[in-house]
């Protein structure tokens, strides 16, 4: 125990940028929560996250709410994730994944966005590219 307690001193609290390339990737706003926290810092159970989300809140929110809130996109009882909530729950993860997906949302760059021929166009550009360095 010893040994490890100046290792404690180490971890900080920042939170962390995910890559664009991946958040681009994400079709909904669901689907950037869950990313968010697969990739989470420390590994926690969605009871655990119910229960830290919801800890300053009257009515404490229960695992199954917070799973249809996670899989709204997936289910036919959607539930609203409040943005007071959505900020709690990238600080608990570690990561602005959800903050960086609805960057790319607004300024329509995620990859469900773009139309066929533009998505086209980007990947013969990508092809030429690698064709050219090769």
């Amino acid at each position: 125990m010893q040994k490890s307690l100046p290792l404690i001193g180490c971890i900080n609290n920042e939170m962390r940028e995910m890559p664009y390339e991946e958040i681009a990737h994400l079709p909904t706003e669901q689907a950037a929560f869950r990313y968010c926290i697969r990739y989470a810092r420390v590994h926690r159970t969605q009871e655990v996250i119910a229960q830290l989300i919801s800890a300053d809140e009257p009515k404490p929110l229960k695992k199954g709410e917070l799973n249809c809130m996670l899989n709204a996109d997936n289910n036919d009882r959607p539930k609203y994730m409040s943005r007071t909530r959505q900020i709690k729950l990238q600080k608990i993860c570690g990561n602005t994944a959800i903050d960086q997906w609805a960057d790319l949302y607004e300024k329509g760059l995620l990859v469900c966005q773009k139309s066929v021929a533009q998505r086209l166009a980007e990947l013969e550009a990508e092809r030429a590219q690698l064709l050219g360095t090769g």
